[in-house]
């Protein structure tokens, strides 16, 4: 379906339905302007249209719908560059189920002409270029003929035509001259290929010095192991070291069987529930870290973060999301673990321990953000933005400032439009913090303004709530783009 028929089904803009983009008053003035100029465009009358949509473009930047259908007197003007980034404008500022259908067909219409005007690249021949030449059999040669009494008639009337010449330009350089240049140019070729080979094959000396003073992994690890060998005898630490080492490389199968099935009876139990903090999560401890530490001892706990953090690695095949929020949860348990605690059961130290947590973190960050984000988006679409708002708050949890603060954004905005201006005020004054001067930060500062806050250019924003309110939606509800 084109977009010309979807603009033809578009109803009328109530007040009703309207995104918050002025002051009730001027609303009202301007959704009426927006309907007349629907009507219009309809009446085949776009010029008078295009003048009353350029004017609310300009004066209104966050009326979404106004500025899709001055996008579409844009497509007609040709100017696809400009109604493509007034669409994507509109998306941003908000736009009804109906009114997006008419942007994806525009879209989809403004691709279709720019692939049609993009200029076909030709032959010599006149002919589509393409990747292989064309092959045509050539004629048979035939018997060379004199030309016809016609024919030198043709050429000696034709005679005073003037025709095609060539310019030869000769060289000035004599034979002696090319001889030195090539010579020249011959000597520092060589001299280049030399001293490039020169240098690898000092480099590769110095490379073999190197690796044959330098005794392998394999032969330093046995020397070790050698020399602990003989130090167990008199050294009962040693010897529960060794055979510590010992399990670890080859651990028992019914251990390692029984192992796999505790973490997968954890994975099948473990529900991840929305976040009721706020994004200072790095100052909180996971209820079941609290819970362990409060009936088990250090070594316990240490061997509990060990083994959820396992976990978390295998869950990261089939579900990156709750992989990622878990060792979120474990990065902060192993933070707050004392550096010197050991267990037989974890080999290695809780610094290591801690490095590797957040190593695998970095690995499914950004993809669990991304889910979580297109998730919470698809819901703010549909208007329910508490599940919208609990997605986007998890999506924040991973990675504040993704999506070029989009992420912090879409949290203001779920909460301004649950009416929490208090818990929305600060994501909107941390976008304007990192962002500075891009398009982002003005309409976080323009829905300040909508709240009645102001930030004055140049001052840090305030930081982020501990607590996060998330009442439920009431039919009261403002809707805001």
């Amino acid at each position: 379906m084109s977009w010309q028929d979807h603009l033809k089904k578009l109803a009328p803009l109530t007040l009703e339905e309207a995104e918050i983009f002025a002051p009730p008053r001027e609303m009202e003035a301007a959704i009426a302007s927006y309907n007349r100029a629907l009507a219009n465009l309809r009446a085949d009358s776009a010029d008078i249209a295009q003048i009353a949509l350029r004017k609310l473009v300009i004066q209104y930047p966050l009326f979404g719908p106004a500025g899709l259908l001055y996008a579409t007197c844009l497509f007609d003007l040709k100017r696809f560059e400009a109604a493509t980034e007034l669409v994507n404008r509109s998306r941003l500022a908000g736009l009804r189920p109906d009114d997006t259908k008419l942007a994806d067909a525009l879209v989809d219409a403004i691709q279709s002409e720019q692939e049609t005007l993009a200029p076909t690249h030709v032959n010599l021949l006149g002919r589509p270029a393409s990747g292989a030449p064309i092959l045509e059999k050539t004629r048979k040669s035939g018997k060379a003929k004199m030309a016809s009494r016609k024919e030198v008639l043709e050429v000696v009337r034709h005679g005073d035509r003037s025709q095609p010449q060539e310019t030869f330009v000769a060289d000035e350089a004599t034979p002696g001259q090319r001889l030195r240049r090539i010579v020249l140019v011959t000597g520092i070729s060589l001299g280049v290929i030399l001293v490039l080979v020169l240098g690898l094959f000092v480099s590769r000396m110095i490379l073999d010095r190197t690796a044959a003073a330098t005794p392998d992994s394999s032969e330093r690890l046995t020397y070790l192991l050698d020399r602990l060998d003989v130090l167990s005898a008199g050294n009962p630490q040693i010897a529960e070291l060794l055979a510590d080492y010992a399990r670890f490389i080859a651990p028992p199968v019914s251990e390692t069987m029984a192992t796999s099935e505790q973490s997968l009876a954890a994975d099948e139990t473990t529900t991840v529930s929305p976040p009721e903090t706020s994004p200072a999560l790095s100052e909180t401890i996971p209820v079941e870290t609290s819970q362990a530490a409060g009936t088990s001892s250090s070594t316990d706990l240490l061997t509990q973060v060990y083994s959820e953090y396992q976990a978390a690695l295998i869950l990261g095949q089939t579900d990156p999301v709750a992989a990622a929020e878990n060792l979120l949860k474990m990065s902060q348990a192993s933070a707050s673990l004392d550096p010197a605690l050991q267990s037989p059961a974890v080999p290695m130290t809780v610094e290591v321990l801690h490095s590797s947590i957040l190593d695998s973190l970095d690995q499914y960050r950004v993809q669990a953000a991304e889910a979580l984000r297109v998730s919470g988006h698809s819901a703010y679409e549909s208007k329910d933005y508490q599940t919208s708002l609990d997605f986007y708050l998890r999506a924040y949890a991973l990675q504040p400032l993704y999506y070029g603060g989009g992420v912090a954004y879409y949290c203001g905005r779920n909460h301004q439009a649950l009416g929490q201006f208090d818990q929305a005020r600060p994501y909107y004054e941390l976008v304007i913090e990192h962002f500075p001067g891009r398009e982002i930060a003005g309409y976080a500062q323009i829905r300040l303004s909508e709240m009645g806050f102001s930030t004055p250019d140049g001052t840090t924003a305030s930081a982020l709530p501990t607590t996060t309110s998330q009442s439920p939606v009431t039919d009261t509800t403002p809707a805001v783009a």
